[in-house]
């Protein structure tokens, strides 16, 4: 069942997709504004284009796979819940089924003249009756809960799904603002090395 713990669980999942990306950007600062020093005029090693296409290649990929196994994640707790409440219903279906059936029975004991036994037998009934109806408005108000729990958390996967798009959006869009500077860059440098 989801409480406020779930909550605190999908804060910690935004919380790892936000740190990796944070995580990814410093990277591409770095790379960008810290290039390697040079150690001789003739030999000198810099980041090439490929060395900064695999390392934001890596962090893109690290990110999408962080995101799958949280979406995974949250996918078996979501078809768990919605296990239970299957079972619940099933359970209020069985209650009602009974209530109809001694509810039926009461009827045709309360058609017929009752002697002390019967009678007996009816007040049992009633108040078996009784508790089934108690136990039948317990089960609909549980899965009615179930039923609200599911449909938060399945607004709650949705949003963060969103979020994490949109930030995975954004993350490419930096990802090739950054490849075109890291181009500019290395095509700088080798203009510099060849004076």
């Amino acid at each position: 069942m989801f409480s406020l713990d779930n909550l605190d669980y999908l804060n910690i999942v935004l919380f790892i997709f936000v740190f990796s990306l944070f995580n990814f950007l410093v990277t591409a600062i770095i790379i960008k504004y810290y290039p390697p020093q040079h150690q001789q005029n003739k030999n000198v090693e810099m980041f090439t284009k490929e060395d900064v296409d695999r390392l934001l290649e890596n962090q893109k990929n690290q990110i999408l796979m962080k995101f799958s196994e949280e979406k995974a994640i949250l996918s078996k707790e979501n078809a768990v819940i919605q296990l239970k409440l299957e079972k619940k219903e099933k359970k209020s279906l069985k209650s009602k089924r009974l209530l109809s059936v001694y509810e039926s029975e009461m009827k045709e004991i309360l058609g017929q003249p009752l002697s002390p036994t019967d009678k007996e037998k009816l007040k049992n009934a009633l108040n078996e009756n009784e508790s089934l109806k108690k136990k039948n408005i317990e089960l609909e108000e549980t899965n009615s809960k179930l039923s609200n729990e599911i449909q938060v958390q399945v607004h709650n996967f949705n949003a963060l799904k969103l979020r994490a798009e949109s930030r995975l959006e954004d993350a490419s869009e930096q990802l090739s603002q950054i490849k075109k500077v890291a181009k500019r860059k290395i095509l700088a440098l080798k203009l510099k090395l060849k004076e």
